[in-house]
C-alpha cells in the first residue's frame, strides 16, 4: 500500500489522503479550508504527522506569460512554505503536478467512478463548493495511475468499453 497526501493550495486549500491498496484507491481524509499562509502550513504539517504519507503531491502554480489578469500569487508563497516545511520536518520532497495534468487525465466522470467519497459536495467539506477538495483528489489519482502505475485504480477509473 502507498499513502498519498495531495494538496491543492491556495486561498482555499483542498487536501486529500488516499491509500492505494490491492483493491483500488481508498480515501482516508478529505478537507477544504480557507487560511492564511502560516496556518495553511501548520494544518498540513499536522496532517502529515498524523497520516504519515509515503508521498506528498502538490499542485504547482505556473504564471503564464500573456495573462490578461493580475494573478494571485498567494499559492506561490504557500507552495514555497510547504516545500520548506516538508524538507525540514519530514525529509520529504513534494511531487509537483500542474492543474492541466490532473484535470486532463482525471475528469469528473473518472472521479465519480470511485464512488461518493471521490465526488464530495460543498456540504461535505463545509463550503459552497468542493472544487479544491476534488482537485486534490484528482492529483492523488493522477499520481496513482501515472507514477505508481496502480492497476486497480486504472481499471476502476478507466474501465474498458462494453
Amino acid at each position: 500500500m502507498t499513502r498519498v497526501l495531495a494538496i491543492d493550495a491556495g486561498e482555499s486549500t483542498g487536501l486529500a489522503v488516499v491509500d492505494f491498496t490491492e483493491t483500488g484507491p481508498e480515501q482516508q481524509y478529505l478537507s477544504q479550508f480557507i487560511a492564511d499562509n502560516v496556518n495553511t502550513v501548520f494544518e498540513i504539517h499536522d496532517l502529515t504527522e498524523d497520516y504519515q504519507p509515503d508521498k506528498v503531491v502538490i499542485e504547482q502554480f505556473d504564471l503564464r506569460p500573456g495573462n490578461k489578469f493580475l494573478a494571485d500569487l498567494s499559492t506561490v508563497y504557500r507552495n514555497g512554505a510547504l516545500e520548506y516545511m516538508l524538507a525540514v520536518d519530514f525529509a520529504m520532497d513534494p511531487v509537483w503536478q500542474t492543474p492541466a495534468q490532473a484535470k486532463g487525465l482525471v475528469s469528473d466522470t473518472v472521479l465519480k467512478r470511485f464512488g461518493s467519497d471521490f465526488w464530495p459536495t460543498g456540504k461535505d467539506v463545509g463550503y459552497k463548493d468542493a472544487n479544491d477538495a476534488r482537485d486534490a483528489l484528482r492529483h492523488a489519482i493522477h499520481y496513482g495511475v501515472v507514477t505508481l502505475e496502480h492497476r486497480p485504480t486504472a481499471e476502476k477509473g478507466w474501465p474498458p468499453p462494453q
